[in-house]
């Protein structure tokens, strides 16, 4: 049986017994080289933050590794064949604040970071499964074996199966699906008894004495065509799991677009200019926020998009006109103060009601749209500028369409209007 230890640091103490091949997380070699991969988050070496600062509330605690994390997290998502195993640190020292010589002024312990603990464990095993983390110290007995834990899953979702339990009837090792498992227990990885014990408690490995390579080798009987039935199988499984893990990329992909359904601030604002310069095919990360319009599309030399982006729980208000058409007025002025001329449309794309689904969502007021009307503005919310990206990518509506359409509409703009320009002669 061979078996991949992943861990921040190969000569971090205790070695694991020779019979278990080490990977850095930054650096693992490929899951399915291997029957069973341990993925070890137990070294303090790996809790640390550089940007972590004690008493910024908006400074959030993230390790260092993080993105060495998240490129796991795609590996393990494309292993289809090894067994995984993820285990849990104890209560262990956390380090940030660092300082000029490299050391670190500041120690919190783990529990005090226990929604990070979650998030790391979460992005490993991410579409398979959910588990937050409680603190408590328990003991778990396997066979003659004891082992402690620091933390047990105090949610787990119903995928989840238990298979130890401390004392106190925590569950310490659970298996997530029929190939991955995590363990808080403190398994010592140099001692073959301790590591046994557990693995033949999970089932990973039996009592049975291991035949010699060379027994499997010697053909008898039908074992030939068995062995050839067994390899055309493993590779239709590793077909349709490719295929199962591009329509998971590709569900991922499609679920960024619905976020600006429910997304507010920094998030909504992000999704939509993303899919605002696939659909005017333009670069607007040279746009500089200046806490005033949203964007700026700049169609041609004498005509310009200006807009506000929102999500709001509540509808659409005179409020959110006003903002928008302030900063057309405050572009203009800027631009005229350079002596160019151009014509301006303020765009407002909203996700007003964002906490009820689209069919559920009030109209926006009469008077509202009067009032954009009444300004030269397009109101355009969510679910109509999901469909027109729809559109766009399906190849049913053009740039030039949907350029022409937020030019000539005013008001609050309609799914029959947007379907009227896709009917149009292209």
């Amino acid at each position: 049986m061979k078996i991949q230890l992943i861990r921040y640091d190969t000569s971090e103490m205790p070695l694991p017994l020779n019979t278990i091949q080490q990977s850095t997380i930054a650096e693992p070699q490929s899951l399915d080289e291997f029957d069973i991969n341990l993925i070890d988050l137990r070294s303090e070496n790996l809790w640390v933050s550089d940007s972590y600062h004690h008493g910024h509330p908006a400074n959030k605690f993230r390790v260092n590794s993080f993105n060495d994390l998240s490129y796991l997290k795609t590996i393990i998502a494309n292993s289809s064949n090894s067994k995984i195993i993820i285990m849990i640190p104890q209560n262990i020292d956390t380090r940030y604040h660092p300082n000029p010589s490299g050391t670190y002024s500041r120690y919190l312990e783990l529990k005090h970071f226990i929604l990070h603990l979650d998030e790391i464990t979460n992005l490993l095993i991410s579409q398979i499964g959910k588990i937050n983390f409680s603190f408590e110290n328990t003991k778990t007995t396997i066979d003659t074996q004891e082992y402690a834990s620091a933390f047990f899953p105090s949610y787990m979702t119903d995928n989840c199966t238990i298979l130890t339990t401390s004392k106190a009837n925590k569950p310490t090792t659970i298996r997530i699906n029929d190939r991955i498992l995590l363990t808080t227990l403190g398994i010592n990885l140099g001692d073959e008894a301790c590591f046994s014990a557990f693995m033949k408690q999970c089932n990973l490995i039996t009592s049975q004495e291991e035949y010699p390579e060379w027994l499997y080798n010697y053909a008898i009987l039908d074992d030939s065509e068995n062995y050839q039935i067994i390899d055309r199988s493993k590779e239709i499984i590793t077909d349709a799991q490719n295929t199962i893990n591009n329509a998971q990329m590709k569900l991922s992909e499609n679920m960024n677009y619905k976020s600006i359904l429910v997304e507010n601030g920094e998030l909504l604002a992000k999704q939509v200019i993303s899919m605002l310069e696939e659909l005017f095919n333009t670069d607007l990360s040279d746009f500089i926020d200046k806490h005033n319009e949203d964007f700026i599309v700049e169609i041609d030399d004498s005509y310009e998009f200006v807009g506000e982006i929102k999500g709001k729980t509540s509808n659409v208000t005179n409020e959110h006109l006003s903002q928008t058409e302030l900063h057309c007025q405050k572009r203009q002025d800027e631009i005229e103060s350079k002596n160019i001329h151009k014509t301006l449309k303020g765009l407002l794309i909203i996700n007003h009601s964002r906490k009820k689904p689209p069919a559920n969502r009030p109209p926006v007021d009469g008077k509202q749209v009067t009032l954009a009307e009444k300004y030269g503005l397009l109101v355009i919310e969510t679910p109509i500028f999901l469909r027109i990206y729809e559109k766009f990518i399906l190849g049913k509506l053009e740039a030039i369409q949907c350029i022409n359409m937020f030019k000539e509409v005013n008001g609050l703009l309609t799914e029959d209007v947007v379907n009227n320009y896709c009917n149009r002669t292209k």
